[in-house]
């Protein structure tokens, strides 16, 4: 029996909103050090350009494609931010080292602000929407890495994390179709759940099920278990 998963997902996180912001706002920083380099006016956009060098162009540019690239929740943003982190990340370093303090300043935070970039977008979480475009959006549940017996259908299996909307279990060699349901059956401290669930994901031997038809009062004890274990 295959139905519709129950799994919600949300909008953008916070976090990809703000380091977007901070994408659009780069290419107008680049073009004062820039600038500063050249020890020219500001307002001079034709020969400031001019005399930039290629990769600082690129540098420069790149940010506007990489926000919307990231905002659409599309493959090659995500990879487009990746590459150019790491070649921004190196043209900084050096511009840092061989300039003076105030333009040491800049690259120094830029430098800071892509490695942070760097590791809140390849957190799995994060990235996996960009990289599987199967995987829609983002959970609105924290999850946390609990091993417990689970038993599904009539097979005894371990967990691999726990969340109070899902759970994913290792399950090598499943034979389900994502939203298949199955039946869920575990015991958290001395309450014993016996919940429907549905086939979310399967990726590799871990199998994500996310619960259906949870009443608020179950899913409020589940919540109350994870923060005990958190």
């Amino acid at each position: 029996m295959t139905g519709r998963s129950s799994r919600k997902r949300g909008a953008r996180p916070w976090g990809i909103l703000a380091f977007s912001g901070f994408f659009l706002v780069l290419p107008f920083v680049n073009y004062y050090l820039i600038a500063m380099r050249q020890k020219a006016p500001w307002l001079d956009f034709i020969p400031i350009l001019r005399g930039a060098e290629p990769v600082m162009l690129a540098v420069a540019v790149l940010p506007v494609f990489i926000a919307l690239g990231l905002l659409l929740v599309t493959r090659w943003g995500f990879y487009l931010f990746a590459a150019y982190s790491v070649l921004s990340i190196l043209v900084h370093s050096y511009y840092a080292i061989r300039y003076p303090v105030l333009e040491n300043l800049a690259a120094v935070g830029q430098v800071v602000f892509l490695l942070l970039s760097l590791g809140y977008f390849l957190r799995e979480e994060i990235s996996l929407p960009y990289r599987d475009p199967a995987h829609k959006g983002w959970r609105k549940t924290f999850r946390l890495p609990i091993r417990i017996t689970v038993h599904v259908d009539d097979m005894e299996l371990k967990s691999a994390d726990f969340s109070s909307t899902g759970l994913s279990v290792h399950w090598p060699d499943c034979d389900r179709e994502p939203g298949t349901a199955v039946r869920l059956r575990f015991q958290l401290r001395e309450k014993l759940y016996d919940l429907e669930g549905g086939i979310a994901r399967i990726a590799g031997e871990n199998v994500g099920i996310a619960f259906r038809g949870l009443d608020k009062k179950t899913r409020r004890g589940i919540e109350d278990w994870m923060i005990g274990r958190a």
